[in-house]
């Protein structure tokens, strides 16, 4: 198995390099860095960590394990959590990736991992969580290593078994009591940070009828066949259909199975069992290593006699994440944007208040017959990622724009209400904002913004100038407003061909699709 998530004592996880959460400073810390200090030999493993000096966040160094049933501890600075706000993200995804990296460079052929920064440190665990399985996942698309990930506490192990279907449990709830004692000598309670409470389910998402056609398989016509005839023209099974779609892909079985994270093994036992019936994460695991389609992958997952239910989160989010994430990888999403969207396991919204929300809402202003129904959607289609009040006002007020002018509102209207309803200041002209404008991806920070440029610029083409000038991060702003612009002011033929000349076709389809469709059709 190349990865896997196991409920134990770290300590006593046999491993080439076990790595530490370490104390920056050249001293014996609490909790895994006090278990493990006390488990190598503390002299001894002091007097090597004295060697390396202190260490910055996000850096990872090595000693010997000592007594320890390893060869290497990877000793890592993981982040105080303070808000989110302080490069807490990006020093964990460092701690990940330099210890992997390292245990490479080691020739090592396992590694043990606590979950990094989640004790005293107080980093919220679900975001830990889905930071891990990023890196490692990241990681195991190039290198064949053994990768364990142990989880200690019951709410980390139970919410991992939700993301990962395998994991296993080698202490009970009195022995990690009793270990947990040990470590933080009776205050781990107390030291711990109050977390920002995490939604533990996703609102529905809107479903298309492009999905629910493809969600039904289509049979061959049995009608007039007999019973033998009807068995005789049945179709490939799922490991029949799955070879074809890797001899397809161009992929080779070893890539394929190390994307999906799927056991060498198991693998085998596929390629030897035609009528093999996986579970649904396995098969969905392999279309998303594949990047097949959602029709593509609809159809494999029948095969497997799994339904692909529109009421299951994990369905949902997979749904959203085939269709365009895996289509394309390169784009230039956020970091936390990025780990929701290639967790190959159930991701959940994360907090944000990033203008994402906004940027991504434009299609929901054009959908709806009353302000009240576009706002639900919006405020719908941000919850998924953007789960903070924030970043669900940004996507709302960017709607709600966008439905105002296309149904002939004028902007002394628009403002008004912009105002009213979400608090923004838009008393600031453009040429107050600029000088002192900067590049901020927050929701509060660009929406307000955006609609200023708009209520300045005389026609589209120059409310599109006009939020480019404001610098920042342009390219959000200027999706915000020109979204707006478009239903005031329509958008210039000339730039619509062009636009078009530069789009994908799968990005063309669902373009003129969305023009012919009524809201009916798009929204169930």
């Amino acid at each position: 198995m190349p990865f896997q998530i196991i409920r134990n004592d770290i300590t006593k996880v046999k491993a080439d390099a076990i790595v530490n959460t370490a104390n920056p400073n050249v001293a014996v810390g609490s909790g895994t860095d006090s278990a493990i200090y006390h488990a190598a030999g503390e002299k001894q493993l002091l007097a090597e960590r004295k060697k390396i000096g202190i260490m910055m966040p996000g850096e990872a160094a090595h000693t010997p394990a000592f007594n320890l049933d390893a060869k290497y501890i990877i000793h890592t600075i993981g982040p105080s959590w303070i808000d989110g706000n302080h490069n807490e993200r990006e020093i964990l995804h460092s701690c990940y990736e330099k210890s992997l990296n390292l245990a490479a460079e080691l020739e090592c052929n396992s590694i043990a991992f606590p979950l990094i920064a989640t004790g005293v440190y107080g980093f919220p665990k679900d975001e830990a969580l889905q930071i891990a399985l990023a890196e490692i996942n990241k990681f195991l698309l190039s290198h064949d290593m053994k990768v364990i990930l142990v989880v200690f506490d019951r709410k980390a192990f139970e919410l991992s078994g939700k993301l990962v279907g395998d994991i296993e449990e080698y202490i009970d709830e009195h022995s990690a009591d009793e270990i947990r004692d040990a470590e933080y000598g009776g205050r781990y309670g107390n030291t711990r940070r109050e977390r920002l409470k995490r939604l533990e389910s996703m609102h529905s998402a809107i479903m298309s009828d492009t999905y629910a056609k493809a969600a039904a398989p289509s049979f061959p016509d049995v009608s007039g066949m007999s019973l033998d005839e009807v068995l005789d023209s049945s179709e490939d099974t799922f490991q029949q259909r799955l070879f074809k779609l890797i001899d397809e892909s161009g992929m080779d079985d070893v890539t394929v199975y190390k994307k999906a994270n799927i056991d060498r093994k198991v693998f085998s036992r596929i390629r030897c069992k035609e009528d093999y019936k996986p579970k649904k994460k396995t098969a969905v695991a392999f279309a998303i290593a594949l990047q097949l389609d959602m029709p593509t992958m609809l159809d494999l997952l029948s095969r497997a006699e799994i339904a692909f239910s529109p009421s299951n989160k994990f369905d949902l989010v997979s749904k959203a994440m085939r269709i365009w994430g895996s289509n394309y990888p390169d784009a230039g999403y956020g970091g936390r944007f990025r780990d929701w969207l290639f967790t190959h396991w159930q991701p959940k919204p994360y907090g944000s208040w990033g203008n994402g929300s906004a940027m991504r809402v434009s299609s929901v202003g054009w959908l709806y017959d009353k302000i009240e129904e576009t706002r639900r959607f919006a405020k719908l289609t941000a919850e998924v990622t953007h789960n903070h009040p924030e970043g669900i006002k940004g996507a709302e007020a960017t709607a709600s724009a966008i439905f105002m002018a296309r149904t002939g509102a004028a902007k002394d209207e628009i403002r008004e209400y912009i105002i009213q309803e979400f608090g923004y200041d838009l008393s600031r002209t453009c040429d107050e904002i600029r000088p002192e404008y900067h590049h901020v991806e927050s929701c509060q920070e660009t929406v307000p913004e955006a609609i200023t440029a708009f209520m300045e610029g005389n026609d589209f083409e120059d409310v599109i100038r006009t939020a480019v000038s404001l610098g920042g991060d342009c390219d959000t702003l200027t999706c915000i407003a020109g979204a707006i612009a478009e239903a005031f002011y329509g958008v210039p033929e000339t730039m619509k061909e062009e636009c078009r000349k530069r789009l994908p076709e799968d990005m063309l389809a669902v373009l003129d699709n969305f023009e012919q469709k009524s809201s009916s059709l798009l929204w169930q």
